[in-house]
């Protein structure tokens, strides 16, 4: 998976995650959503980023409800950033 498929799928996560706040999806559609990206992070050659984008995502998932807006979305900014640094 490429830096820019890898920087647009945890976007549209964000914006998942976005649309659970503003009550347009439900928590379990971004879980859903995290969990297929999680595994799709761990394809056939995946990378040392790609093994921790990985752990951070099942890490979100298994926080559940305990785990605020906020974090979640400092979480996947921050993961963002590590992919746009990626070399």
């Amino acid at each position: 998976m490429n830096k820019k498929t890898k920087y647009r799928k945890l976007h549209s996560l964000l914006y998942k995650r976005e649309d659970v706040r503003d009550n347009v999806a439900s928590i379990d559609d971004f879980y859903d959503k995290a969990l297929k990206l999680a595994t799709e992070f761990l394809s056939n050659d995946f990378t040392v980023l790609d093994k921790f984008i990985s752990d951070e995502l099942v890490g979100i998932v298994n926080m559940g409800k305990n785990l605020p807006y906020t974090t979640t979305r400092s979480i996947l900014m921050g993961l963002m950033n590590d992919v746009d640094r990626e070399e």
